[in-house]
């Protein structure tokens, strides 16, 4: 006689850098600690912002054994420019919820998406604004310079000029 099924599923609060490039470890695992089940679906909710992306190779249903294959990996795709869009403030927070679908029941866990907006940096030049997208958090060097480039003297540290480092945060 096989015991119960006894099914854990493991989400985390997820980091986003909302850069479109999707390049964050967005993955939650479900395991089976004990007994046999078949998984049929496995759904990400909110839908307009969330879905879920199943291993290469597998597709559902799946039968889960706590003796053989007794887990899957899944990943959390987020949609970083629905999410952009719906941001006003930073960072923003979002509740979501994995659920899985077995023959036997169905079990739902919450997540939170952390939503930061990359760094980005707007230069004035003869009265234009340029959005320079700086990507993710970095330390990164900034030279400012109030002169014509062809004065000899410019770019040249003068000992009433500053010099320091900006550190690139969301």
């Amino acid at each position: 006689m096989l015991p119960a099924p006894d099914l854990e599923i493991d989400t985390r609060e997820y980091e986003l850098f909302l850069d479109d490039r999707n390049a964050e470890e967005t993955f939650a695992s479900i395991r089976l600690r004990a007994g046999v089940l078949t998984v049929q679906e496995i759904l990400a909710e909110p839908e307009d912002w969330v879905r879920v992306e199943l291993p290469n190779g597998l597709s559902l249903p799946v039968e889960l054994d706590a003796r053989g294959r007794s887990s899957i990996d899944v990943r959390l795709v987020m949609d970083e420019a629905k999410l952009r869009r719906l941001s006003r403030i930073f960072p923003a927070v979002y509740q979501g919820h994995l659920e899985v679908v077995c023959d036997e029941f169905e079990r739902a866990e919450p997540f939170q998406a952390k939503c930061w907006s990359p760094p980005a940096l707007t230069v004035w030049e003869d009265g234009h604004q340029f959005e320079l997208l700086l990507g993710r958090p970095f330390q990164f060097a900034l030279t400012v310079q109030n002169k014509d480039v062809r004065d000899p003297s410019g770019g040249k540290e003068t000992p009433s000029s500053k010099s320091g480092r900006c550190i690139g945060r969301p």
